[in-house]
């Protein structure tokens, strides 16, 4: 990170541990400008939802938290809402009759997580832990609740009902569907990539949202 990326880094933390009442003008206008491309907000503000940005921008806190630590516990209480600013996080889930907790995929800058525990007024569903240091943005559930539940609930339900309508997913029950969401993340490609070789091990199942592939097979 050079002296300015330090700087603009050092004045949104800054403006995010002043009390939200005392934050100025100036200083929401340099929390949206710094933060628009942030893949969170960023999603919102194509979809022409930038008051959903200002109004987080006004609420939301600072949490700095050093490489392993927790953010939560699975079957925790949820109170918070997080944004990753900069750092990398792991999932950690408890796989069906197991005790012993899997990592299942990472969150990078940009990302964001907790809102379902907030949305359902249901315990954690995963472990969080820090892979790095990483500094968050946070809304407290009374926040969240008033700015984002409505959107986050339609955007949800819509990425669930993508994965509801494959065909070799229509005989899976609602539960299964949605451990198969929570459980997964997106990953763009561009043409020439290649998602495996012939004799790999397998690590992943790939489902596709968009776009086609070539199934290629030496012989």
């Amino acid at each position: 990170m050079d002296e300015q990326q330090q700087y603009i880094q050092q004045q949104l933390v800054n403006i995010l541990k002043k009390p939200t009442e005392k934050r100025t003008q100036k200083d929401l206008h340099i929390l949206i400008n710094e933060t628009k491309n942030i893949g969170f907000f960023y999603q919102y503000i194509q979809s022409g939802d930038n008051d959903i940005h200002y109004k987080c921008c006004k609420n939301m806190k600072y949490q700095y938290l050093n490489q392993d630590q927790i953010v939560f516990q699975i079957d925790s209480i949820g109170s918070t809402f997080y944004i990753i600013l900069q750092g990398t996080v792991g999932v950690h889930i408890r796989l069906p009759n197991q005790t012993d907790l899997r990592r299942v995929k990472a969150l990078e800058t940009g990302s964001s997580f907790g809102e379902l525990a907030l949305l359902n007024n249901k315990p954690r569903l995963a472990t969080i832990i820090c892979e790095s240091e990483c500094h968050f943005a946070t809304l407290e559930k009374k926040q969240f609740l008033q700015i984002l539940k409505e959107k986050e609930e339609e955007r949800i339900n819509n990425e669930m009902g993508i994965f509801a309508k494959m065909p070799f997913l229509k005989t899976w029950n609602a539960n299964l569907i949605r451990n198969l969401y929570l459980n997964s993340q997106k990953q763009q490609y561009i043409k020439g990539d290649k998602l495996f070789k012939e004799g790999n091990e397998p690590q992943e199942v790939f489902i596709i949202l968009q776009g086609d592939f070539a199934v290629l097979q030496i012989r």
